[in-house]
């Protein structure tokens, strides 16, 4: 008599079923892996649609099952699920393009990012932080401060009519700041003469120095107008503006 052997090999990622002597493999339940945290740029102040390219996973579940819980919001910005802020949104949002990042247009960082958990309707989850890169908008205006640390930003001078050229600004004080973050240069100033009484006999001067910023003096509506030009450090045009002379 021949004995029969039957050999039954079960991979360890699968359960098994039997059941009338029939033995059934099944997937087992909660295979969900990330497959694209690629993070995204956003512009200061922009909003930025998510795509399934920049955040999604691989599960046996449908897109609907798929669920994101936020559990550390972005420090500077909001997280938008179809224009309202949110804590949680599924794949399917993110794959209809209904997820959004709007960074809050601060100065103070070029990075942002939300901390999340992942999972599907049986028992697959994953967690991860997705990441912006915040690129700076040269938005807001330089600030000028004449009198440095001295109260004010302005300065006063008395001039005697035909006296020698006198100082308009505290000479060595003189400040300029801008609040964009990753501003390092200048490209123009402009002082300007309001109440040009005499004409061409009054006017403004500056040393450029050897800078490479150049000055130039015109007549606007009978205001006299000194025009500092050409890209240079902020340091570069708070030497020059601390010699303006009248």
């Amino acid at each position: 008599m021949r004995k029969l052997e039957e050999r039954v090999v079960l991979d360890a990622a699968a359960a098994v079923l039997i059941e009338d002597n029939v033995i059934d493999i099944q997937p087992r339940a909660g295979g969900l892996e990330i497959t694209a945290n690629q993070g995204a740029t956003v512009d200061e102040g922009a909003e930025h649609y998510l795509s399934a390219a920049e955040l999604s996973v691989s599960t046996s579940q449908s897109a609907e099952n798929v669920l994101y819980t936020i559990t550390d919001l972005p420090e500077h910005g909001q997280i938008l699920l179809n224009g309202t802020a949110t804590t949680s949104f599924t794949q399917v949002d993110i794959n209809n393009g209904l997820v959004s990042y709007i960074n809050d247009g601060g100065e103070t960082s070029l990075q942002d990012s939300f901390g999340f958990e992942v999972k599907d309707n049986l028992t697959g989850e994953a967690s991860g932080i997705f990441e912006f890169t915040i690129d700076p908008v040269n938005d807001e205006n330089p600030d000028i401060d004449l009198n440095g640390a001295d109260p004010g930003r302005g300065f006063i001078a008395d001039f005697v009519e035909g006296s020698d050229p006198i100082a308009i600004v505290n000479s060595g004080q003189v400040a300029i700041t801008d609040g964009d973050s990753n501003a390092e240069n200048i490209e123009s100033i402009s002082i300007r003469l309001t109440n040009n009484l005499d004409g061409a006999n009054e006017f403004m001067q500056v040393d450029v120095g050897d800078t490479g910023i150049e000055a130039s003096l015109s007549y606007v509506n009978g205001e006299a107008v000194l025009t500092l030009t050409n890209t240079a450090s902020i340091e570069a045009y708070e030497s020059v503006m601390n010699t303006l002379q009248y």
